[in-house]
């Protein structure tokens, strides 16, 4: 029986240490273990690569025949990527857009993501918005800078019409922004960023489950921490499985 799907995983290398387990092999390896079915996944490269289509493509080659969800990277600002957005539907038959504010230099008060927006509106793909892919006292080559509470906010209140999945956002970000979270029917957010004590058991005190999904930030962060955080979690068996798999089967695109 499926336990969980992931909607927050990754394979590729990071630029700026060695990643041991960054395959496709590892990924569905470690899921299997943990008896999760499939993930909603990105390339790595492609937030990297100065044309990020080149790192769909090989994501797409490497999840081919297998029950996992291509999530497209997508960088707003390049000139191309409406373009990239109908190749992926057309081609790669993606299942989600990611965007990275942080390492790609955008606010998410950016004009381009007005169009984006609608585009994806339009044809029914879900946003997922990557809050931060590390702790930021990691960071020393390149220093992204998350987005703000006001601009998160702001983001979701002028964006109803669209699906949003917020990734890695910390305890402390999330319930400064609970107020529009709950006001908004269509967002939600994972629980990669959930790294401190009992941080399911305070979550399901703020929040419902159904606007919490499972995502472990694998290969960048260990999965088993994630895993093992709501799967011991003190609350419900039903809210377990609305976190684990329930939420993303009823709100993203199989």
């Amino acid at each position: 029986m499926l336990k969980a799907i992931d909607v927050n995983c990754y394979i590729g290398d990071w630029p700026f240490r060695k990643l041991h387990r960054n395959t496709m092999e590892d990924l569905k390896r470690i899921h299997m273990e943990n008896d999760i079915g499939y993930g909603y996944i990105s390339s790595i490269n492609s937030i990297f690569y100065n044309d990020p289509f080149e790192g769909e493509e090989d994501l797409h080659e490497a999840i081919r025949n297998t029950p996992y969800k291509h999530t497209m990277t997508i960088n707003p600002r390049l000139p191309e990527y409406r373009q990239d957005i109908d190749k992926g539907i057309r081609q790669l038959a993606v299942r989600g857009v990611k965007i990275f504010p942080g390492y790609h230099g955008y606010s998410l008060q950016d004009e381009a993501l007005e169009e984006l927006c609608a585009i994806l509106a339009g044809c029914g793909l879900p946003l997922f918005v990557v809050v931060r892919l590390e702790d930021e006292r990691l960071n020393y080559i390149m220093k992204p800078v998350p987005p703000s509470k006001e601009e998160i906010c702001g983001f979701i209140q002028n964006h109803r019409q669209n699906t949003i999945v917020l990734l890695s956002m910390l305890y402390g970000e999330l319930t400064a922004c609970r107020d529009c979270i709950l006001e908004a029917e269509n967002v939600f957010f994972d629980t990669s960023g959930i790294r401190n004590l009992f941080g399911i058991e305070q979550l399901a005190e703020s929040f419902p489950a159904e606007k919490i999904m499972y995502g472990s930030q694998f290969p960048l962060y260990c999965l088993k921490s994630s895993f093992l955080m709501v799967d011991r979690a003190q609350i419900n068996e039903q809210d377990k499985g609305r976190i684990f798999c329930q939420n993303a089967r009823n709100n993203l695109p199989k």
